[in-house]
């Protein structure tokens, strides 16, 4: 856990020339990171929350979170593999208005984000020929403002939760050889909750 003071004489980020809030923030930081790695499954675990408290402004008082883990398990020894992430933290939403490297800024343009893939892929030997990868991937994005001060509900409007499902396929040359080559496939699709969808 950290404990520490900040000061900013720029909270909102007004625009120059605007006027100004200066503030003392308390920050609070508990967090927890982990690492395995055994035959069966690998993996790394990354959590931080972070209390802010502001000076004179307790209704400002919030609490940011940040995610970043991701493993492999191993289903069929040399051959079958799944592999899952999960990441969660706060992200600018709009790059035309301006917006704070730290999350402790109240300036109206950041939104939680969340993130998570699975995968599932086939891996197979073909000797001289050279190794073969099938694999298929699920992922989903998330957006909410919950948990954010002084934040504009408006701002997340025309943003949308996102659904990708993607197909790959590799055919690589043995490694050590003199010439190399690879060959692959891609069908990536990612549809909208609202609006139009793409696929490549």
């Amino acid at each position: 856990i950290t404990l520490g003071e900040l000061y900013t004489d720029n909270l909102m980020l007004a625009a120059s020339g605007k006027p100004k809030q200066t503030s003392w923030i308390t920050e609070i930081q508990p967090f927890i990171k982990s690492a395995y790695s055994g035959p069966a499954f690998s993996g790394v675990f990354d959590y931080t929350l972070t209390g802010y408290l502001y000076k004179g402004q307790s209704s400002h008082n919030q609490l940011a979170q940040n995610l970043d883990t991701h493993g492999t398990l191993t289903l069929l020894s040399q051959h079958l593999f799944l592999y899952g992430s999960a990441l969660y933290g706060r992200e600018v939403i709009n790059n035309e208005l301006p917006a704070g490297s730290g999350t402790f800024f109240l300036d109206n343009n950041s939104a939680n984000v969340a993130r998570a893939t699975l995968s599932p892929y086939w891996v197979q030997d073909l000797g001289k020929v050279g190794t073969a990868m099938l694999r298929y991937s699920y992922g989903r994005v998330l957006y909410d403002n919950k948990g954010i001060s002084a934040q504009n509900n408006d701002l997340l409007i025309g943003i949308s939760d996102i659904t990708s499902n993607a197909l790959e396929f590799n055919l690589a040359s043995p490694q050590y050889e003199t010439w190399s080559w690879n060959l692959g496939y891609s069908d990536h699709r990612i549809e909208f909750d609202s609006g139009s969808n793409s696929r490549f």
